[in-house]
């Protein structure tokens, strides 16, 4: 078996999703998460790692989260997924709380 992960910029994801025929629907989503967050006055920046095995079945884990590089911290607590909108879903989530705390 194999493991292989990455990490993308937003477009080669978006790239990827098109050309893999996902729902248009999946790739708006993505599109629409902001590209940074603040929380606490730190910067935290959109992160993309997805990792594909190749037994069969094949399948990719999804881990999306904000960092910060400076800090070498995840935003929210580090969650993997076996589908894309799982994880995105978890992202908005996430920001809808942090917006509603530090309003």
């Amino acid at each position: 078996m194999g493991a292989y992960p990455s990490k993308r910029s937003r477009e080669e994801v978006l790239e990827s999703l098109k050309h893999n025929n996902v729902d248009q629907s999946v790739i708006d989503e993505l599109t629409n998460l902001p590209e940074t967050v603040e929380s606490n006055g730190l910067v935290y920046n959109l992160s993309l790692v997805s990792t594909f095995f190749s037994v069969a079945p094949t399948w990719t884990n999804y881990e999306y989260n904000y960092y910060n590089s400076a800090n070498f911290k995840t935003l929210f607590k580090y969650e993997v997924f076996t589908d894309i909108m799982d994880s995105i879903n978890y992202l908005k989530e996430e920001i809808n709380k942090l917006e509603s705390v530090e309003v």
